[in-house]
């Protein structure tokens, strides 16, 4: 029962942050309609600054479609890791996938977060969604800690991710503490048990590292 609650409120967190965006993009599409609309009235208005300001709205319009078609494309990959409880999943795509998705979540907390990608594509035996649970933890804890600025980078090699704090002015020392201490760190570890994953946090990488 913990299981399926904690499933549905993953999902239910990364659903309505991706929806608010959405939202966001269809604001924007209706308010530079209605430009458009009053432009093409203003019989005061000179050809060149007419096909100027349209030239401008039609621009602003098809880079929040795109934008939209990007954040709906996203989304309804994340929502097929659903279909199986077990699967073998691409780490730097699953990583990189849940970034996006989360981007609203980490850029009002004023932190930057990156995946370096690796030639290597590792892939992994597990259950999908719990495994992007265990990642999302890490990351919602390191954002609650950091402050507006730092960045994260979350990183691919040799069996492990490593979430690594950057540009950061918290010391390595106090950020171990404040992660341990943390209330989402019993959650982080509790998940990862159930993906045999291991969390782990050392004063050598500033931040967590998941071993797989």
């Amino acid at each position: 029962m913990e299981n399926s609650k904690g499933k549905a409120a993953f999902f239910g967190e990364i659903t309505a942050s991706v929806t608010h965006e959405l939202q966001n993009v269809l604001a924007i599409i209706k308010e530079n309609s209605g430009l458009m609309e009053d432009i093409l009235l203003m019989g005061q208005s000179s050809e060149s600054e007419l096909g100027e300001r349209l030239h401008k709205s039609l621009g602003s319009i098809k880079k929040q479609v795109s934008r939209g078609v990007n954040l709906t494309s996203k989304l309804n990959g994340f929502s097929h890791t659903t279909d199986h409880v077990e699967a073998h999943i691409n780490i730097n795509e699953t990583l990189k996938r849940l970034i996006f998705l989360t981007g609203r979540i980490t850029k009002l907390k004023g932190v930057e977060i990156t995946i370096k990608e690796t030639e290597k594509q590792p892939s992994l035996l597990t259950d999908p969604v719990l495994f992007q649970v265990a990642a999302y933890l890490c990351i919602k804890s390191l954002v609650n800690i950091l402050k507006p600025g730092a960045k994260i980078s979350v990183i691919v090699a040799g069996g492990t991710i490593k979430f690594r704090c950057d540009n950061t002015d918290t010391q390595e020392n106090d950020l171990v503490e404040k992660i341990i201490s943390s209330p989402k760190w019993a959650e982080i570890n509790r998940t990862c048990r159930q993906v045999d994953l291991k969390a782990e946090v050392t004063t050598d990488v500033p931040g967590i590292i998941l071993t797989f």
